[in-house]
């Protein structure tokens, strides 16, 4: 397992800010630092938190972070999770 220096691993680092360790969500499918397992929680943890997003959103709350296209980056993490489904089958 692969550690930083704060201590985190990179998939605790990876989960708390994914855009910063591997990009995108397809650039995570190629990613070898991440097992496929790895990969499944990290984009379960990434539509989590665009999820939270939308409904901010929706709510006119403020978030923290604006990505350009929350619906476009929904799109792309369940591609990327019907494409790791489809790998293992």
């Amino acid at each position: 397992m692969v550690q930083n220096q704060a201590g985190k691993t990179l998939l605790e680092k990876a989960i708390c800010d994914p855009e910063s360790v591997v990009g995108s969500p397809t650039e995570l499918l190629k990613d070898n630092r991440f097992s496929t397992d790895e990969k499944r929680k990290l984009l379960e943890s990434w539509r989590q938190d665009a999820t939270a997003l939308m409904e901010a959103e929706n709510e006119n709350m403020e978030a923290t972070k604006k990505p350009t296209n929350v619906v476009a980056l929904m799109e792309k993490i369940n591609k990327a999770l019907a494409e790791l489904k489809r790998s293992n089958t």
